[in-house]
C-alpha cells in the first residue's frame, strides 16, 4: 500500500471519528436538554419556597420554576457545568429557588448528574473569575446564539424570562431590567463577539444579531427595584 493511500485513509478515518464524536456529543446534549425540560421539580421545593414567599402561589410559582429551568438550560448551552465561563444569574427570585434546590442535596445531585454529567456549583459574585457583568453578557449570549435565536426561549414582555422574572414577580429588591439595561448588555455582547470572532464564547455561534427589541411598556430604570445590566452586581452564577 502506497504512503499517499495510507495518508488518505488515515485522514478519512480521522474525519469519520470526529463526525461520530460530534454526533454523540449532540445526541447527549439533546438528551440532557430533554431531561431538564421535563424534570419535575420536587414538591418539597415548592413547599420550601412557599414557606419563605407565601405570595408565590399558582402562576407565580410556575413562573419562578420555569425561569429556574431556563437558567439550567442556559448553563447547559454554555457548557458551564463542564468548566466553561461563568454564567451570570440575572434574577434574585430564581437565585433563591436555586439555593433552595441545592439544599435538597440528594435531589440536586441526581438532577445535576443527569442534566450536566457532573455537579453544577453555585458561585457567588465575589468568587467569579470574570466580572459579574461579563457573566451576564455570557448569559445573554446563550439566548442570542442558540439556533432559532430568542424564539426558542420562554419570554415575558418580549424579554427572556430569566431576565424578566424579578420584574414579572414584582420583587422589590430584585434585579429589574429595562430596555436601556438590556441594550447595554447587548452592546457589550456584540463588541465582545466581534473582538473574539466568536472564539471567546462557550456556545457555537448562530448569531442572528440585531437588538432584541424588548417591549416593556415604556417602563424605565426609575421603577421600583434596581436596574441591572449596566454596572454588574446582579448576583452570582454558575461556572468554573
Amino acid at each position: 500500500m502506497s504512503k499517499s493511500l495510507i495518508i488518505c485513509l488515515s485522514i478519512l478515518a480521522l474525519i469519520l471519528i470526529v463526525g461520530v464524536l460530534m454526533h454523540l456529543r449532540g445526541k447527549l446534549k439533546s438528551e440532557r436538554e430533554a431531561f431538564i425540560r421535563g424534570y419535575p421539580f420536587p414538591i418539597h421545593l415548592r413547599q420550601k419556597l412557599l414557606m419563605r414567599y407565601p405570595h408565590w402561589e399558582g402562576e407565580q410559582m410556575q413562573l419562578v420554576l420555569r425561569a429556574l429551568r431556563q437558567y439550567f438550560l442556559v448553563c447547559l448551552e454554555a457548557g458551564a457545568a463542564g468548566g466553561g465561563k461563568a454564567i451570570g444569574m440575572p434574577s434574585k427570585a430564581v437565585d433563591e429557588a436555586w439555593h433552595e434546590f441545592i439544599l435538597m442535596s440528594r435531589h440536586y445531585t441526581e438532577f445535576c448528574q443527569h442534566a450536566f454529567g457532573r455537579y453544577l456549583h453555585h458561585n457567588p459574585e465575589s468568587l467569579l473569575k470574570h466580572g459579574i457583568d461579563d457573566a451576564l453578557v455570557n448569559t445573554l449570549h446563550q439566548f442570542k446564539t442558540r439556533p432559532g435565536g430568542t424564539a426558542g426561549w420562554s419570554t415575558w414582555a418580549g424579554m427572556p424570562l430569566l431576565f424578566a422574572a424579578d420584574r414579572a414577580l414584582g420583587v422589590a429588591d430584585g434585579y429589574w431590567y429595562d430596555t436601556e439595561a438590556m441594550s447595554r448588555l447587548e452592546h457589550k455582547r456584540q463588541l465582545k463577539n466581534a473582538k473574539s470572532g466568536g472564539s471567546d464564547w462557550t456556545a457555537d455561534s448562530h448569531d442572528s444579531s440585531g437588538g432584541f427589541g424588548f417591549d416593556l411598556g415604556g417602563s424605565g430604570s426609575g421603577d421600583a427595584g434596581s436596574s441591572c445590566g449596566g454596572s454588574g452586581g446582579c448576583g452570582g452564577g454558575c461556572g468554573s
